[in-house]
């Protein structure tokens, strides 16, 4: 069944954007494959050479780095009250169904967004995502929840709330966190999960990826939303970051 979100997202006010700073050839290789019909950001050399699946290109001024200022910036530029953000280093999206998780195409993969955003407009959402992991590895009970983050595919709903530029690495969480707060609510979509490659190559918020940042960023969501809320631990020698909210 051919999906048309285009259509869709002009009808209902969205768009669907993918950001990419000097990773021309990784969202050729990722995310360009899978997701069409979007509006591309980037900045760097390179992208005008290739044919991409974006039926609309903006160029990003070169001095906006970091994942917050870009996506404000995105916020700033376009009009539509619905903005769903794809990481531009993609491998793979999922239905979880029964025993396997079931890989989609792109044409599932529209019909996916389109039922994303529509749930999440549905639900009066300000923030809506999908997650980052298989549903089975967590509650295989739970297809939707309302206390949680999420960030390779993150959609903001209105201009209530911005990303806090003082975090460029793990500002999704404080945007999940600023929107429950003042609207006790997201929307997390379990049934699907998002496979991307966010360590690998160059460019992007890898330029900012460092262990110094990361934990400088991680103590200043601590003090902004306490300890209670932002935990940390260790899973496979790895610290991990966990958000708890009742």
């Amino acid at each position: 069944m051919k999906v048309d979100l285009r259509k869709f997202l002009d009808d209902h006010d969205a768009e669907l954007v993918v950001l990419s700073r000097d990773r021309a050839e990784m969202l050729a290789e990722r995310t360009d494959k899978l997701v069409h019909d979007y509006h591309l950001f980037y900045s760097g050399e390179g992208y005008e050479e290739r044919e991409y699946h974006a039926t609309k290109r903006t160029k990003v001024p070169r001095g906006l780095q970091g994942l917050s200022v870009v996506r404000n910036y995105v916020l700033d530029t376009l009009s539509q009250r619905t903005i769903l953000f794809v990481d531009d280093d993609l491998k793979n999206i999922y239905w979880v169904a029964g025993a396997k998780s079931t890989r989609l195409d792109p044409e599932q993969i529209k019909l996916a967004f389109l039922n994303l955003i529509v749930h999440a407009l549905d639900q009066g959402a300000g923030a809506f995502g999908m997650s980052e992991l298989d549903l089975r590895k967590s509650s295989p009970f739970t297809p939707f929840m309302q206390r949680a983050v999420f960030g390779s595919v993150f959609g903001v709903v209105g201009r209530a709330h911005r990303f806090d530029e003082r975090n460029v690495l793990k500002c999704d969480y404080d945007f999940c966190l600023q929107v429950m707060r003042d609207e006790r609510t997201i929307h997390k979509d379990m049934r699907h999960w998002v496979l991307s490659s966010k360590d690998e190559g160059s460019g992007g918020n890898m330029t900012f990826r460092t262990p110094g940042r990361r934990y400088e960023e991680i103590d200043r969501l601590k003090r902004w939303w306490g300890p209670d809320v932002i935990a940390t631990g260790t899973g496979k020698g790895v610290e991990k970051l966990s958000v708890k909210v009742p």
